[in-house]
């Protein structure tokens, strides 16, 4: 999984930078497209579309994993 603003035809470049969520406000550390820590959570499309649709940045490990697939 990648983070949202990294989707679509203009992709941007990040690297480890201290975000916060923007559903839960903590604090935690994204790695962008450098081997972030998300890419590793497995979600379905219907939840990925739904995470872009409302939120514009990254989510925290707590409130993306509430989407991880069984």
């Amino acid at each position: 999984m990648h983070c949202p603003q990294t989707h679509g035809t203009a992709k941007i470049l990040m690297y480890m930078a201290t975000k916060t969520c923007p559903k839960c406000a903590a604090q935690f550390t994204c790695d962008g497209d450098n081997d972030c820590w998300c890419e590793q959570v497995q979600i379905h499309k219907k939840e990925m579309v739904e995470i872009m649709e409302r939120y514009t940045d990254c989510l925290c490990p707590k409130c993306l994993g509430a989407y991880e697939r069984d």
